[in-house]
């Protein structure tokens, strides 16, 4: 076989990344039968299977690999995971806690010691631990900070795109021509508008678009770079110069939205009367743009109450970019929504924005009563196939990579509403930064 062990797990991932988990997982089968002595390979089999919400897979391949090698680190927050999944709190408290003063010696070490901390700071939540739960957190965000030498270039480099963003705002994106392109176009590739699912991290939005996509008449587009190649055949100087946006013209808009749409097209086979929704948080920044390309475009809006939605970004063992490297600190988290927040209200109110807002709180206390309002948005009817999105869930192998994956397959979890008010007096020196814009969503600040 001309493969080497460490290249089954690479080209295993690189599958799994793109949404081909049946190649993925027959890679990594492959490997183990060639390599039984290669642990890595258990880990990424066992990882990719916890993933899929295959738990009792998932712990199979773990303790295979744990009999190989019993202390292997990797493997053993895995299993401490799995058993905070399973209620065996703590079961995964002990196993973690005899890790906490390992000295990491490598990149990858430090990565797994600040997973560890992030692990225990989920498991001592869910026991009401709070102090501990933040104090675990703080410890991993300050681990993952200190090895990101570049984390203050990338956390300023989003900022500064948000502001960028605002400038374009205020001098020509309400301003004609604007929006001249008022409809579809023959050579586009699907008939309608997508819709946009956005809203600030942690607000909700996995959840939403997964019980969405189980409706018959729409596809969800999973936080894909599809809006990013668009950009990517605008200039920057276009991206932040106001009067470059202004000169797009018809032509070239229409082009956009084929580039559009040839980028979903490899990632989903769209149908030609479904309703597209392309979820990604993040796109809170790109609405001008959106709206510029797609002046027809709808926008749902995830909201949910701000101290929550900082506290969660905050406690989240996410993974590294420019956007999320505000995260490191709850400062920094509520500056971000903050920064994030005014330019979306701006961007809504000068483009007029068709927008529905679905707020997280209602969702999981009366999931009919908040969908059928944003369906009828949608032009679409209720279906009883969103109720049972648990069921479709399970059959979506291989689609979901954001931090929520495990939540999406479990009843809806009610006791993340208002979890805030456990951690109040951690949250109080952000809360003049974020009472503002409670206030305008119609949230309790106290």
């Amino acid at each position: 076989d001309p493969f080497s062990p460490e290249l089954y797990c690479g080209l295993s991932n690189a599958y799994y990344e793109y949404d081909l988990l049946e190649k993925a997982m027959n890679l990594l089968r492959k490997g183990i039968e060639l390599y039984p002595e290669y642990i890595n390979l258990y880990f990424a089999f066992s990882r990719i299977l916890e993933k899929e919400n295959d738990l009792e897979e998932a712990k199979k391949y773990i303790h295979l690999g744990l009999d190989i090698s019993p202390g292997n680190l990797e493997l053993n927050i895995l299993l401490a995971k799995l058993d905070g999944r399973s209620g065996k709190i703590q079961e995964a408290i002990d196993r973690l806690e005899q890790y906490v003063d390992f000295k990491s010696t490598y990149d990858r070490e430090t990565f797994l010691l600040s997973m560890i901390h992030f692990e225990l700071g989920k498991l001592y939540d869910h026991t009401g631990c709070s102090d501990l739960a933040i104090m675990h957190c703080s410890m991993g965000n300050n681990i993952q900070l200190a090895s990101q030498e570049d984390a203050p270039v990338r956390k300023y480099r989003f900022l500064n795109y948000i502001y960028k963003m605002s400038l374009v705002l205020s001098d020509g994106y309400s301003k004609p021509p604007f929006s001249v392109v008022t409809g579809s176009s023959s050579t586009d590739t699907h008939c309608h508008d997508p819709v946009f699912l956005v809203g600030f991290p942690r607000s909700g939005t996995t959840l939403l678009a997964q019980i969405l996509d189980s409706h018959p008449k729409i596809q969800v587009l999973h936080e894909k770079p599809v809006l990013q190649s668009v950009m990517n055949e605008i200039s920057i100087d276009m991206v932040y110069r106001p009067d470059a946006i202004l000169a797009l013209n018809i032509e070239k808009i229409h082009d956009l939205r084929n580039t559009y749409f040839e980028e979903v097209n490899k990632y989903l086979s769209l149908n030609q009367d479904s309703v597209l929704i392309d979820k990604n948080p993040f796109n809170l920044a790109n609405a001008g743009i959106i709206h510029r390309i797609f002046p027809n475009a709808k926008f749902i809006f995830a909201m949910r109450h701000p101290y929550d939605a900082c506290q969660s970004c905050f406690m989240q063992h996410f993974g590294m970019n420019d956007a999320l490297s505000s995260f490191y600190t709850l400062e920094d988290s509520a500056i971000l929504y903050t920064k994030l927040m005014t330019l979306w209200e701006q961007l809504r109110t000068a483009l007029k924005l068709q927008v529905f807002e679905s707020r997280y709180e209602r969702l999981v206390n009366n999931l009919e009563e908040s969908l059928k309002p944003l369906l009828s948005f949608m032009d679409l009817e209720w279906n009883n196939s969103v109720a049972n999105y648990r069921e479709y869930a399970k059959t979506q192998k291989g689609k979901i990579h954001t931090p929520s994956y495990s939540q999406i397959v479990q009843p809806l979890y009610k006791d993340a509403t208002y979890r805030w008010k456990r951690y109040k007096k951690h949250l109080e020196p952000v809360i003049p930064l974020l009472a503002p814009h409670a206030q305008r969503l119609g949230y309790p600040t106290d």
